[in-house]
């Protein structure tokens, strides 16, 4: 077998990537090297395509490919573009995260201990380990769940973007990839009781919002009173917010 041995140039400077997608088995070797050339570049850098075919030799068709294969596995969000006050504008805008967003925060693709199967096989995951893998068919039933999950979130997010919306009468006040996220990983309920919270102390921000989530995840999740809730809501439909910054 061929040996590979890795010369490092240690005069140039060197990018710091998390290497989360480089053993994601999912994607092709073309999206991992567009993966890492995002990453490369600073927060908030605004990519245009003309920008990468110049940094490499695949063309627009490839180039969309590979960014079509990212989005589909969680690890590019397309969103429709709005302006300042939230009105659709044409266009999208795309947001890449390090972590695929439609895996849940405490899995990972692969699993260290699990049971031999017939005609299972060995594969490298994510952690550099050697599992054993399962079989197609339960595979394919976890990719689909895992997609019906990330596709409902995405509904879920929606709704309760705009049930802010008509309560606070401000659109886009709420980051949709944001409540998404919360949604993902403190379920609807939860993520619904924390904004109504949020809302009720004037403080409707993604940051307070989460920070909520954050300590009952802690301390514990409250149960659902719904005539408390709705009091709330009442009570503040007409008073003025403080909307701090969308942060995750």
């Amino acid at each position: 077998m061929a040996v590979f041995r890795v010369i490092k140039d240690k005069e140039n400077p060197y990018v710091m990537l998390n290497k989360y997608f480089v053993y994601d088995g999912r994607l092709s070797l073309k999206a991992k090297g567009l993966m890492s050339y995002f990453l490369s570049r600073p927060d908030n850098w605004e990519f245009y395509s003309l920008e990468i075919e110049k940094n490499c030799k695949d063309g627009e068709k490839a180039i969309r490919t590979a960014i079509k294969e990212l989005e589909t596995n969680g690890y590019i969000e397309r969103l429709l573009k709005r302006d300042s006050n939230g009105k659709l504008i044409g266009g999208y805008d795309y947001t890449i995260y390090e972590i695929p967003q439609n895996i849940k925060s405490d899995e990972t693709t692969c699993t260290k201990e699990e049971p031999k199967r017939q005609n299972a096989y060995s594969a490298k995951c994510l952690s550099g380990e050697t599992p054993i893998r399962r079989n197609g068919g339960l595979l394919n039933n976890d990719i689909k769940l895992n997609k019906e999950r990330e596709r409902d979130s995405h509904f879920e997010a929606i709704k309760l973007c705009q049930y802010v919306e008509e309560v606070t009468s401000m659109p886009g006040i709420l980051n949709l990839a944001a409540v998404k996220i919360s949604i993902m990983k403190h379920g609807y309920k939860h993520t619904k009781l924390a904004i109504e919270k949020a809302i009720a102390l004037n403080k409707c921000s993604m940051q307070y919002i989460n920070g909520i989530l954050q300590t009952w995840m802690k301390e514990g999740y409250p149960k659902e009173d719904k005539k408390e809730q709705q009091t709330k809501t009442n009570s503040c439909a007409h008073k003025e917010f403080d909307f701090g910054g969308d942060i995750l």
